[in-house]
Protein backbone atom coordinates (compact mmCIF):
# COMPACT_ATOMS: atom_id res chain seq x y z
CA UNK A 1 0.00 0.00 0.00
CA UNK A 2 2.92 2.33 0.59
CA UNK A 3 3.98 1.87 -3.02
CA UNK A 4 0.43 2.52 -4.24
CA UNK A 5 0.33 5.73 -2.21
CA UNK A 6 3.55 6.90 -3.84
CA UNK A 7 2.24 6.02 -7.29
CA UNK A 8 -1.00 7.90 -6.66
CA UNK A 9 0.96 10.94 -5.56
CA UNK A 10 3.11 10.70 -8.70
CA UNK A 11 -0.05 10.45 -10.84
CA UNK A 12 -1.57 13.56 -9.29
CA UNK A 13 1.60 15.63 -9.51
CA UNK A 14 3.12 14.27 -12.73
CA UNK A 15 6.24 13.07 -10.87
CA UNK A 16 8.89 10.52 -11.79
CA UNK A 17 9.56 7.57 -9.48
CA UNK A 18 12.97 6.06 -8.80
CA UNK A 19 12.46 2.78 -6.95
CA UNK A 20 14.91 0.72 -4.90
CA UNK A 21 14.13 -2.92 -5.61
CA UNK A 22 16.12 -6.03 -4.78
CA UNK A 23 18.22 -8.30 -6.98
CA UNK A 24 17.26 -11.20 -4.71
CA UNK A 25 14.10 -11.56 -6.77
CA UNK A 26 16.18 -13.48 -9.34
CA UNK A 27 17.00 -16.23 -6.87
CA UNK A 28 20.34 -18.06 -7.34
CA UNK A 29 21.98 -16.71 -10.48
CA UNK A 30 25.23 -15.85 -12.23
CA UNK A 31 25.50 -12.68 -14.31
CA UNK A 32 21.70 -12.37 -14.42
CA UNK A 33 20.35 -9.76 -16.82
CA UNK A 34 17.22 -7.71 -16.32
CA UNK A 35 15.27 -10.02 -18.62
CA UNK A 36 16.05 -13.09 -16.48
CA UNK A 37 13.06 -14.94 -14.95
CA UNK A 38 11.99 -13.86 -11.48
CA UNK A 39 12.35 -16.51 -8.77
CA UNK A 40 11.34 -14.98 -5.43
CA UNK A 41 12.20 -17.06 -2.37
CA UNK A 42 11.37 -14.71 0.54
CA UNK A 43 8.42 -12.46 1.49
CA UNK A 44 10.78 -9.49 1.13
CA UNK A 45 11.49 -10.41 -2.50
CA UNK A 46 7.78 -10.88 -3.20
CA UNK A 47 7.05 -7.45 -1.74
CA UNK A 48 9.68 -5.78 -3.91
CA UNK A 49 8.56 -7.53 -7.07
CA UNK A 50 4.92 -6.72 -6.36
CA UNK A 51 5.87 -3.04 -6.20
CA UNK A 52 7.68 -3.39 -9.54
CA UNK A 53 4.55 -4.87 -11.15
CA UNK A 54 2.40 -2.10 -9.72
CA UNK A 55 4.75 0.50 -11.19
CA UNK A 56 4.62 -1.22 -14.55
CA UNK A 57 0.81 -1.18 -14.40
CA UNK A 58 0.70 2.52 -13.50
CA UNK A 59 3.07 3.24 -16.36
CA UNK A 60 0.81 1.47 -18.84
CA UNK A 61 -2.44 2.85 -17.42
CA UNK A 62 -1.47 6.41 -16.49
CA UNK A 63 1.92 7.04 -18.12
CA UNK A 64 3.75 7.32 -14.79
CA UNK A 65 7.51 7.46 -15.37
CA UNK A 66 9.36 4.90 -13.26
CA UNK A 67 12.95 3.72 -13.11
CA UNK A 68 13.59 0.59 -11.06
CA UNK A 69 16.97 -0.37 -9.64
CA UNK A 70 17.53 -3.93 -8.49
CA UNK A 71 20.24 -3.45 -5.88
CA UNK A 72 22.95 -6.02 -5.38
CA UNK A 73 24.54 -6.28 -1.90
CA UNK A 74 25.03 -2.65 -0.89
CA UNK A 75 27.47 -2.09 1.98
CA UNK A 76 29.47 0.71 3.56
CA UNK A 77 29.90 3.04 6.56
CA UNK A 78 26.87 3.63 8.84
CA UNK A 79 25.24 0.37 7.81
CA UNK A 80 23.40 -1.07 10.80
CA UNK A 81 22.90 -4.65 11.94
CA UNK A 82 20.02 -6.00 14.03
CA UNK A 83 20.04 -9.51 15.41
CA UNK A 84 16.49 -9.04 16.72
CA UNK A 85 15.17 -8.22 13.24
CA UNK A 86 17.49 -10.77 11.61
CA UNK A 87 19.11 -7.99 9.57
CA UNK A 88 22.76 -9.03 9.37
CA UNK A 89 24.49 -7.54 6.29
CA UNK A 90 27.66 -9.49 5.68
CA UNK A 91 30.41 -6.83 5.72
CA UNK A 92 29.01 -4.83 8.64
CA UNK A 93 28.33 -8.00 10.64
CA UNK A 94 31.84 -9.39 10.20
CA UNK A 95 33.45 -6.02 10.95
CA UNK A 96 31.35 -5.29 14.03
CA UNK A 97 31.81 -8.72 15.58
CA UNK A 98 35.56 -8.79 14.93
CA UNK A 99 36.07 -5.29 16.35
CA UNK A 100 34.08 -6.20 19.47
CA UNK A 101 35.89 -9.52 19.89
CA UNK A 102 32.80 -11.61 19.32
CA UNK A 103 32.86 -15.09 17.77
CA UNK A 104 32.26 -15.26 14.03
CA UNK A 105 29.70 -17.59 12.51
CA UNK A 106 29.53 -18.28 8.79
CA UNK A 107 26.25 -19.87 7.81
CA UNK A 108 26.97 -22.39 5.08
CA UNK A 109 30.36 -23.43 3.76
CA UNK A 110 31.58 -19.91 2.97
CA UNK A 111 31.65 -20.58 -0.77
CA UNK A 112 28.33 -18.86 -1.40
CA UNK A 113 28.83 -15.57 -3.22
CA UNK A 114 27.67 -11.97 -3.10
CA UNK A 115 27.82 -9.09 -5.58
CA UNK A 116 29.09 -6.15 -3.51
CA UNK A 117 28.35 -2.49 -4.32
CA UNK A 118 29.80 0.28 -2.17
CA UNK A 119 27.17 2.71 -0.88
CA UNK A 120 29.04 5.78 -2.14
CA UNK A 121 28.57 4.56 -5.73
CA UNK A 122 24.77 4.24 -5.44
CA UNK A 123 23.57 7.90 -5.44
CA UNK A 124 25.21 8.58 -8.80
CA UNK A 125 23.01 5.94 -10.43
CA UNK A 126 19.86 7.28 -8.76
CA UNK A 127 20.59 10.83 -9.89
CA UNK A 128 21.27 9.68 -13.44
CA UNK A 129 17.82 8.08 -13.44
CA UNK A 130 16.24 11.48 -12.81
CA UNK A 131 17.58 12.62 -16.18
CA UNK A 132 16.69 9.39 -18.01
CA UNK A 133 14.16 9.92 -20.77
CA UNK A 134 12.52 6.49 -20.98
CA UNK A 135 9.07 6.14 -19.45
CA UNK A 136 9.76 2.82 -17.72
CA UNK A 137 12.91 0.77 -17.28
CA UNK A 138 14.64 -1.68 -14.96
CA UNK A 139 18.37 -1.81 -14.13
CA UNK A 140 20.64 -4.04 -12.10
CA UNK A 141 22.76 -1.86 -9.82
CA UNK A 142 25.68 -4.20 -9.29
CA UNK A 143 29.42 -4.68 -9.58
CA UNK A 144 28.93 -7.59 -11.99
CA UNK A 145 31.36 -9.77 -9.99
CA UNK A 146 31.06 -12.51 -7.41
CA UNK A 147 32.89 -12.64 -4.08
CA UNK A 148 32.84 -15.67 -1.81
CA UNK A 149 31.70 -15.08 1.76
CA UNK A 150 35.00 -16.60 2.92
CA UNK A 151 36.91 -14.05 0.81
CA UNK A 152 34.89 -11.20 2.28
CA UNK A 153 35.67 -12.49 5.78
CA UNK A 154 39.39 -12.63 5.02
CA UNK A 155 39.39 -9.02 3.76
CA UNK A 156 37.48 -7.77 6.79
CA UNK A 157 39.84 -9.67 9.10
CA UNK A 158 42.87 -8.13 7.41
CA UNK A 159 41.61 -4.57 7.84
CA UNK A 160 40.49 -5.20 11.41
CA UNK A 161 43.97 -6.59 12.07
CA UNK A 162 43.02 -9.89 13.64
CA UNK A 163 43.13 -13.58 12.84
CA UNK A 164 40.06 -15.47 14.01
CA UNK A 165 38.86 -18.85 12.86
CA UNK A 166 35.12 -18.68 12.12
CA UNK A 167 32.57 -21.25 13.22
CA UNK A 168 30.54 -22.79 10.41
CA UNK A 169 26.81 -23.42 10.85
CA UNK A 170 24.01 -24.71 8.60
CA UNK A 171 22.87 -22.29 5.87
CA UNK A 172 20.24 -19.73 6.79
CA UNK A 173 16.70 -20.30 5.44
CA UNK A 174 16.29 -18.60 2.08
CA UNK A 175 20.01 -17.96 1.66
CA UNK A 176 21.04 -17.64 -1.98
CA UNK A 177 24.00 -19.76 -3.09
CA UNK A 178 25.32 -17.53 -5.86
CA UNK A 179 24.69 -13.84 -6.56
CA UNK A 180 26.06 -12.12 -9.62
CA UNK A 181 24.22 -9.59 -11.73
CA UNK A 182 25.12 -8.14 -15.11
CA UNK A 183 25.55 -4.37 -15.13
CA UNK A 184 25.95 -4.10 -18.90
CA UNK A 185 22.61 -2.34 -19.34
CA UNK A 186 23.17 0.36 -16.72
CA UNK A 187 26.64 1.04 -18.11
CA UNK A 188 25.22 1.38 -21.60
CA UNK A 189 22.02 3.32 -20.88
CA UNK A 190 22.98 5.50 -17.92
CA UNK A 191 26.76 5.58 -18.22
CA UNK A 192 27.08 4.39 -14.63
CA UNK A 193 29.80 2.08 -13.35
CA UNK A 194 31.01 1.04 -9.89
CA UNK A 195 34.09 3.02 -8.91
CA UNK A 196 35.00 1.56 -5.52
CA UNK A 197 36.77 -1.84 -5.55
CA UNK A 198 35.90 -4.22 -2.69
CA UNK A 199 39.30 -3.85 -1.03
CA UNK A 200 38.85 -0.08 -0.70
CA UNK A 201 35.17 -0.24 0.21
CA UNK A 202 35.69 -2.86 2.92
CA UNK A 203 38.63 -0.92 4.35
CA UNK A 204 36.53 2.27 4.53
CA UNK A 205 33.69 0.35 6.15
CA UNK A 206 35.94 -1.21 8.79
CA UNK A 207 37.57 2.16 9.54
CA UNK A 208 34.17 3.82 9.96
CA UNK A 209 32.85 1.13 12.31
CA UNK A 210 36.09 1.24 14.33
CA UNK A 211 35.81 5.03 14.63
CA UNK A 212 32.19 4.77 15.68
CA UNK A 213 32.97 2.45 18.58
CA UNK A 214 36.01 4.48 19.63
CA UNK A 215 33.87 7.63 19.83
CA UNK A 216 31.14 6.06 21.93
CA UNK A 217 31.16 7.31 25.54
CA UNK A 218 32.23 4.70 28.04
CA UNK A 219 29.94 4.19 31.06
CA UNK A 220 31.29 5.53 34.34
CA UNK A 221 32.24 3.07 37.01
CA UNK A 222 30.24 3.41 40.21
CA UNK A 223 32.06 2.41 43.39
Amino acid sequence: MGSVNVLEYARKHDARIVFSSNSGIYGPCVRAKEIAPVNCSTPYDVDKYSAELMMQAYNKQYGIQSTIFRFATVYGPRQRISERQRWMPVVATFATNLLLGRPITIFGDGLQTRDLVFVKDVPDALLRAMRYDKMFDVFNLSSGHEMKIAEIFQLVSRFVGTKVRPVYAPPSPGDIRRMSYSNEKIRRELGWEPRTPPEEGIRLTVDAIRQEYQNRPHPRRVS
